[in-house]
């Protein structure tokens, strides 16, 4: 009865997500909660129990208007939402307030624009000579991931099937780099001819 909201959150992340995320998405859910949920003054000091629906469509409505876009406000919804469902499975709380907050209709993401043959050319020039040319080139042929490209191996390419293999991935979390053997998703994992 004397959880707190905010505390609890924190602890799921730690015991709970540490498990199922990856570490660098883990670090985005703790960068989420430190600098939205942990901000939001109504949250401090509240009880996990005291947590109402009204109390979750105040923290959304005050997101979108300090001008969050509808998809991460959805997004900041998903984490609290499964937080409590967490707490309602450990019988710490009797129902998912969550459920009854109204979320903004979600907005179709039209993506980022292509560069034109002529920015890319401009972009390639740019580049010729310094050590980040390969990698510029590949990723604009391409349209890898950061992480695709930084992740890419000699066993990656078969120069005698004229391929490319993408299957490993860098990423960052601080200042580590994380080695993995996945794609961010299982899509993602492709062959491509060079």
């Amino acid at each position: 009865k004397n959880v707190l909201f905010l505390p609890f959150i924190n602890s799921w992340l730690d015991d709970v997500m540490a498990h199922k995320v990856r570490p660098n998405t883990l670090s985005q859910y703790k960068l989420i909660y430190n600098g939205y949920f942990a901000k939001y003054e109504p949250f401090h000091g509240v009880k996990l129990q005291a947590v109402t629906p009204a109390l979750l469509q105040s923290f959304y409505n005050a997101e979108l208007n300090a001008g969050l876009s509808p998809n991460t406000v959805r997004k900041h919804h998903t984490n609290i939402h499964k937080c409590l469902d967490y707490a309602v499975r450990l019988g710490l709380i009797p129902s998912n307030p969550s459920v009854q907050t109204d979320l903004p209709s979600k907005r179709k993401y039209t993506g980022a624009k292509a560069f034109t043959p002529e920015q890319t050319k401009d972009l390639l020039r740019m580049f010729q000579g310094d050590p980040l040319e390969v990698p510029v080139y590949i990723t604009a042929t391409y349209g890898l991931r950061r992480s695709e490209v930084c992740g890419l191996r000699w066993c990656d390419i078969d120069l005698e099937q004229g391929t490319m293999h993408i299957r490993h991935t860098v990423t960052q979390n601080g200042k580590v780099l994380l080695d993995d053997d996945h794609t961010k998703t299982q899509k993602s994992n492709r062959t491509l001819a060079l």
